[in-house]
């Protein structure tokens, strides 16, 4: 009685000014409670989901690596009630100019967004994942490939909805196009 005495006092979950038997009982009754129902779904999370929390594909694949994952949200929609198609090019954006930023170890701008290709509507709830994968670098700038991968709520299969060709060039503090570090 008193570990478990000390194990609530711990989880501050009681006050203990004078329990009586009963309360004691319902305590302890509510404590194995919770911690099966945590187990259950920790079981269940991994039962379900063998490769991870989310099935996306390989940040090491042919798509490049992850640079951004985020959630589609209802702020985030247009007047048919998809995401909009420029939070959408923000996300790709911001996802490219981090890449940019580790490769040039440097402040970059966006000077250019080329081919940009919209497949498929994301939804509002969907998880979005950017792959980035450097195509070039040139003297003070870094063109990158942006894959838009996304997977609903209750999906298994995650689906291509865009891409695009984004183009950074890496700046000093005065703003000024500086030399890529190509090492």
């Amino acid at each position: 009685m008193f570990v478990a005495r000390q194990l609530y006092e711990k989880a501050d979950i009681l006050t203990w000014d004078k329990p009586d038997i009963t309360t004691w009982a319902l305590q302890i009754l509510r404590l194995y409670l919770r911690i099966f129902f945590f187990y259950g779904i920790v079981k269940l999370s991994i039962k379900h989901h063998d490769v991870g929390p989310i099935n996306m594909p390989n940040p090491e694949s042919e798509k490049g690596e992850l640079a951004i994952r985020t959630i589609a949200m209802p702020s985030n929609t247009n007047a048919n009630g998809d995401i909009f198609g420029g939070w959408l090019v923000a996300q790709m954006d911001l996802a490219g100019s981090i890449i940019a930023i580790q490769r040039a170890n440097a402040r970059v701008t966006t000077v250019a967004i080329d081919k940009m290709v919209f497949y498929k509507p994301v939804h509002i709830g969907n998880t979005i994942s950017c792959y980035g994968k450097v195509l070039r670098i040139g003297k003070t700038s870094i063109t990158i490939n942006i894959e838009v991968w996304t997977m609903g709520l209750y999906a298994n299969q995650p689906q291509s909805v865009t891409e695009g060709i984004f183009t950074y060039v890496a700046i000093d503090e005065n703003g000024k196009p500086q030399p890529v570090n190509k090492t």
